[in-house]
């Protein structure tokens, strides 16, 4: 019997417990899971994976960057390396020249552009700022094999700045550059030995000379061996100066060792014994510097100059066929040796006479206005031509919907570089700015290049002289005259002399060119480009009104100007708008004053001046909106003069209204000469007129002791009026209690 057999009743009362009792369960644990976090590691950990693929990522492409970047910069220095050995050829055709050139401002571009791209590279601003160098050197050795002249090779400004940030170890080919230029340019003008020469250096001149020598060997000694690896073109040229050309100064040096006496006079060379021997040694020699040598040989030597874009005879580039004749014919006659010098422009051919280089020149109204203003030499003759006494600007045009010229805004315009005062100055009466009423404006060297520029369709319109209008418009009929446009300027050419020639030769000249048919002075020669001109006295009255300014009203010019800080904004080069606009100021006959230069704050400016221009240039979208503002000083108190703003897209190619009105409101203090019986006699510009009863203000020095600029402070010490106006000499009646408080050596100045 199985002992663990249950009855049925055990059975459901077994059931029966269990259903009211029910069993306690276990509870049931779940399995643990290693993986399972809480949500702030499961932030955490996404956050470093994060940041862990990121610098992956950037790793790769910086390392792909630096790649592409060494590559690169490989790549440019390969072609570096390539274009030196390239450079390194002998040079023989201006076809491999050309190339050479068009290959060193590609590489330039590109490496101007690698710069930019990546500055931190110092291999790259290394070989920018050597191929930059490279580049003037190559012109320089063009200048001087082809022409033996480098007067007009200099670095600029820009190209300066490129080498002094990028590879200032170079900087010393820029002083080199300094160097060289006025030696060679000495040399071309003094080319032969003493023994041979005509004309002697003065002594000044050699000494600056061997100045010059001294700074170029010390460059050399500091830089031999670079110079020579990595420029042996122009080691070459600086060898040769020192073989060939320091040799023949030397020999000037020596001259002047033994004859300087001569400095003091002619008479103390004939009293030291040295007369004879210097005759004896040098017979050819006429002049020393600008000086005759009358008592040494008995012989003058008067060199003319003129300029080959002169508006005479109306833009003929053909000068010596046209003077030739006429120097020999006053030869034949004068006795004089006389020497024609053409140069290029008449900014040339101004400094030349300035200088001293030239005696006589012939220039436009243009110059013949800043030399009648300056006082240097005088006007002899003006030379006529037709019977006609100015010649007429006009405007021409192949577009003939342009029926006057207030339908031409927008146009290009051309204007000579010899002529564009007149018609930029009727423009403005017309209330036209050339600046912003253009799109454009382009200068010509010469009335006919200008009128060229618009056949060609590279301008519309060109202002140019009425005779070179109607020469293009016989040759090519589509050339049109704008209607009522034409303005009265310029006498065709007035000769101007220096006061160190002669009367005799002056009043020789003036007699023959006077009375002399030109049909005898040109019979042997071929120049038939012009009509025969006329050569006149010069009537001083009618030339002052000719050179009275821009605008009758113009009763002064400014002496000096203080040109104050200029505030530059936008992407514009500070530096080279200063250069331009002190360069403007100065060919107008200005005196300026950088400021900058100086370290001076306003306040400091002297008071004899009284004028400070101020600058401000701000560039929106491509265009330069400039601001000039003119203040003048009066002891301690300023006065607004004019602020003058203009707009162009570029520099301004000149500042003809900025000067203009300069010249309108500037006063000049003049001398008092001479004081007697209550009047006053002043001198002034004979350019400018003063009319009669005009007041005039008297100034005295209040101390004898200059600031340090050189100039002294003035009080008031009276008044007077214009009696008349002699040519420059002004007569003023004094006013009765202010008599005897004038006196020679006073200042005064003529009120609006």
């Amino acid at each position: 019997m199985n002992k663990y057999k249950i009855t049925d009743e055990e059975g459901i009362k077994l059931f029966l417990e269990q259903e009211e009792t029910p069993k306690e369960e276990a509870p049931i644990e779940e399995p643990v899971n290693a993986f399972r976090l809480s949500k702030k590691k499961k932030t955490m950990l996404g956050l470093t994976l994060f940041v862990f693929l990121s610098v992956l990522l950037l790793s790769v492409l910086y390392v792909r960057s630096v790649r592409q970047e060494n590559l690169y910069v490989n790549k440019l220095t390969a072609e570096f390396d390539s274009y030196l050995k390239y450079s390194d050829k002998n040079f023989t055709t201006m076809e491999e020249i050309d190339t050479l050139l068009t290959k060193t401002d590609d590489l330039i571009e590109a490496f101007r552009a690698a710069v930019e791209k990546y500055p931190s590279r110092s291999e790259l601003k290394k070989n920018y700022g050597e191929l930059v160098v490279r580049k003037n050197v190559i012109n320089l050795e063009i200048e001087f094999s082809t022409y033996g002249d480098v007067s007009e090779v200099s670095m600029s400004e820009d190209d300066f700045r490129i080498v002094k940030q990028n590879n200032p170890g170079m900087l010393f080919l820029v002083d080199l550059f300094r160097e060289i230029v006025p030696f060679v340019r000495f040399y071309n003008e003094y080319p032969l030995p003493p023994e041979a020469a005509t004309v002697a250096p003065e002594s000044w001149k050699i000494d600056s000379l061997f100045k010059y020598g001294g700074n170029i060997t010390n460059i050399l000694r500091a830089n031999d061996i670079v110079l020579k690896e990595k420029f042996p073109g122009m080691y070459s040229t600086v060898k040769y100066i020192f073989n060939n050309l320091y040799p023949k100064a030397f020999a000037w040096k020596k001259f002047w060792d033994k004859y300087s006496i001569y400095t003091k006079s002619t008479d103390a060379l004939e009293r030291s014994g040295l007369l004879e021997d210097l005759q004896a040694q040098f017979p050819k020699l006429t002049m020393i510097g600008n000086n005759s040598l009358d008592g040494v040989s008995g012989v003058n030597n008067v060199v003319i100059g003129v300029s080959s874009t002169a508006v005479l005879p109306v833009g003929n580039t053909t000068m010596s066929a046209e003077w030739k004749p006429v120097l020999q014919f006053l030869e034949q006659n004068c006795g004089v040796k006389f020497q024609l010098k053409v140069y290029n422009n008449e900014e040339d051919l101004y400094e030349a006479y300035n200088n001293g280089t030239v005696g006589l020149a012939v220039f436009n109204n243009i110059i013949s206005d800043r030399l009648y203003s300056s006082g240097t030499g005088r006007p002899i003759l003006i030379r006529t031509w037709s019977k006609k006494n100015y010649v007429n600007i006009v405007a021409v045009s192949t577009n003939r919907s342009y029926k006057d010229i207030f339908s031409t805004r927008g146009a290009r315009a051309a204007f000579s570089k010899n002529a564009y005062l007149a018609p930029f100055l009727s423009l403005y009466k017309s209330g036209i700015e050339p600046e912003t009423y253009f799109s454009k404006l382009r200068y010509a060297d010469m009335s006919f290049s200008a009128i060229d520029s618009v056949v060609r369709g590279k301008s519309d319109v060109a202002f140019v002289t009425e005779e070179v209008a109607y020469y293009y418009k016989y040759a090519n009929p589509n050339v049109n005259l704008i209607e009522n446009f034409s303005v009265g300027t310029e006498p065709l050419s007035l000769m101007w002399c220096r006061d160190n020639v002669s009367q005799d030769i002056i009043s020789n000249i003036q007699s023959i060119l006077r009375t002399a048919d030109p049909t005898v002075i040109f019979s042997s020669s071929s120049f038939t480009m012009h009509p025969y001109g006329d050569w006149s006295a010069v009537d001083q009255n009618k030339l002052r009104s000719m050179f009275q300014g821009f605008n009758s009203e113009t009763l002064s010019k400014v002496n000096k100007i203080f040109l104050m800080p200029l505030k530059v904004y936008g992407n514009l080069d500070r530096n080279r708008l200063k250069s331009e606009l002190i360069s403007n100021l100065t060919k107008r006959g200005y005196e300026v004053v950088d400021v900058d230069n100086l370290r001076l704050s306003q306040n400091a400016i002297g008071s004899l001046s009284k004028v400070a221009l101020y600058c401000q240039v701000n560039q929106r979208k491509g265009v330069n909106d400039y601001t000039f503002t003119c203040v003048r000083e009066n002891s301690g108190r300023k006065q607004h003069l004019f602020t003058n703003r203009i707009s162009a897209r570029s520099y301004p190619p000149n500042l003809f209204r900025l000067t203009f009105e300069v010249t309108m409101h500037v006063p000049l203090y003049m001398t008092v000469v001479k004081v007697e019986n209550g009047t006053a006699q002043l001198r002034m510009p004979a350019s400018i007129i003063v009319e009669a009863g005009k007041e005039v203000r008297f100034v005295k020095v209040r101390n004898t002791k200059s600031n340090f600029l050189g100039e002294q402070e003035l009080v008031t010490a009276g008044k007077g009026k214009v009696l008349s106006d002699n040519g420059g000499l002004i007569t003023v009646q004094i006013t009765e209690q202010n008599k005897n408080k004038i006196s020679s050596g006073d200042y005064a100045e003529v009120l609006h």
